[in-house]
């Protein structure tokens, strides 16, 4: 009995006790290290199907170059005044024609190269003959100067100008005297008036418009 009692006496003994520390000392606990999470890796990049062409960004719109004038039509485009041009230059061009289309013209056989002589009236008004047709169609040149901003400006200021002088020398020459030599009449003269306004108006508007225009390529 006293020798069981004993040993469970020395076993309650050394759970109530707390276990030594080894010699030198004990060691501080070792914090578990938690390893970084692995990045899963990029998948490679899809190549476009045969056949099929991969989207490209847009490219950005270039400006006017360094050489671009302000107020330059773009291109495949036409300015204000380069209409205006072209319309005078096809009405010159077929009243120019129309002078010399027998019916359109009345008395065509009367149709003389130039001065008082001539009897030939185009629409049975306005007195014509093959020098007065052939200003007309030399006038006409507002076509070609339509292709270019700066010719049509000039085409219509300087075309009104000279109509404008046309116009005071029919005014004030006797016009069955030998200085009446295309010849004009009195529709002529008025008809001169009118072309010159239009024509300065008509460049001066453009011009106005062609500076108000936005700068493009």
């Amino acid at each position: 009995m006293s020798v069981e009692y004993w040993a469970q006496s020395r076993s309650l003994e050394e759970i109530a006790e707390p276990s030594s520390p080894p010699r030198g000392g004990s060691a501080p606990p070792r914090e578990a290290v938690t390893p970084p999470p692995r990045e899963a890796p990029s998948p490679p990049p899809r190549e476009a199907p045969a056949g099929r062409v991969a989207p490209q960004a847009p490219m950005p719109m270039a400006g006017p170059g360094p050489g671009a004038r302000p107020g330059s039509a773009p291109r495949g485009g036409r300015s204000l005044v380069q209409v205006f041009a072209l319309l005078v230059g096809l009405a010159f061009a077929a009243v120019g024609v129309l002078g010399f289309v027998p019916g359109v013209t009345t008395s065509f056989g009367d149709l003389a190269l130039a001065g008082r002589s001539s009897g030939a009236e185009l629409l049975d008004l306005f007195r014509v003959s093959v020098a007065h047709n052939a200003v007309h169609l030399l006038f006409a040149v507002g076509i070609v100067a339509a292709a270019r901003a700066g010719w049509s400006k000039l085409y219509l200021l300087a075309g009104g100008v000279v109509y404008l002088a046309v116009w005071v020398y029919g005014s004030v020459i006797d016009l069955s005297s030998g200085a009446n030599f295309l010849p004009f009449n009195s529709a002529d003269n008025v008809l001169h008036l009118v072309l010159a306004v239009a024509m300065i108006a008509l460049g001066v508007v453009g011009t106005l418009a062609l500076r108000r225009r936005p700068a493009t390529a």
